[in-house]
């Protein structure tokens, strides 16, 4: 038998191993091998690439249209970090399925089949980790059982497909150790956006802050008067406020004021006229 597979790149994956160390690629690609004369490779994926169904001479290829055949391929996907294609898509061109749930060859020698590809995918049209995990490996399925007594009908086939279509990828199921490491990506940028978030509107303050200080500092500062002379800030910033005298309320006048107006023209003709009339009584009495 000539079989060639990947490597799985994801350690999260090993579970999907059998007993003998052989990963779900090289598992499937064995089984293929069997309605292609030996013959069969799988090559590696590109991200975001994905393995399609049968797809022209291999329509009628049971080794390939059965859910075992599909739990092992979508492994593959999984275990290389890129999503599978459901199993309504994986067998759409068929023209025989085999019956769910079972492997209708013959298996060859040298490999064993996890339990958990034997999982029934049907219900929920797609390979579902959390089943096939709860499955296990044990007990497997060796070259030297079957697990179906089905015999297929002979089909002519015109050239043996012996190898897997890749293609890109449209679908979103993705492994779970994926999804963590892109719900740790994604908090990471999130996290990063708001730092730098953060960090700028703290820039900012301190620009504003350093400005406003600024501005008052140059308001205390010493002024020009546009002749290269100084202003002393008091000078400058200071506002005379004017006080108008109310000649009705003498008590705004200074006190030097006070005593001149007490001295009014009034207040001298009376005195006068006290010393004329103090005057002519003595010489009235003389």
């Amino acid at each position: 038998m000539q079989v060639s597979a990947p490597n799985c790149t994801l350690a999260y994956f090993d579970w999907t191993f059998n007993s003998l160390r052989q990963n779900p690629c090289l598992v499937a690609a064995q089984l293929a091998a069997t309605c292609n004369n030996g013959v069969f490779s799988i090559p590696p994926l590109f991200p975001m690439y994905s393995y399609s169904g049968p797809s022209g001479p291999d329509d009628s290829d049971l080794c390939k249209c059965n859910t075992v055949v599909y739990n092992l391929v979508s492994a593959c996907d999984a275990c290389q970090g890129s999503p599978w294609v459901s199993y309504s898509t994986w067998t759409y061109n068929c023209t025989t399925v085999a019956l769910a749930g079972t492997f209708s060859e013959a298996i060859p020698v040298g490999t064993q089949i996890p339990r958990w590809a034997f999982v029934n995918p049907v219900p929920s049209d797609t390979w579902v980790i959390s089943a096939a995990q709860l499955a296990g490996t044990f007990p497997e399925v060796t070259g030297t059982t079957s697990t179906s007594t089905h015999t297929p009908t002979p089909t002519p086939t015109p050239t043996p497909q012996t190898s897997i279509k890749v293609v890109m990828s449209s679908h979103v199921s993705l492994p779970l150790s994926l999804k963590k490491n892109s719900s740790a990506a994604i908090g990471g940028i999130i996290g990063g956006i708001i730092s730098a978030v953060f960090i700028i509107a703290v820039v900012v303050w301190l620009i504003i802050r350093l400005r406003r200080r600024s501005t008052r500092f140059a308001s205390t500062s010493t002024l020009t008067n546009g002749k290269g002379s100084t202003l002393e800030p008091e000078v400058s910033l200071a506002v005379e406020v004017q006080t108008f005298y109310d000649f009705s309320d003498p008590g705004v006048y200074p006190m030097e004021v006070k005593e001149e107006t007490s001295r009014t023209p009034s207040n001298d003709s009376s005195s006068e006229e006290k010393r004329d009339t103090k005057g002519q009584s003595e010489l009235s009495e003389v």
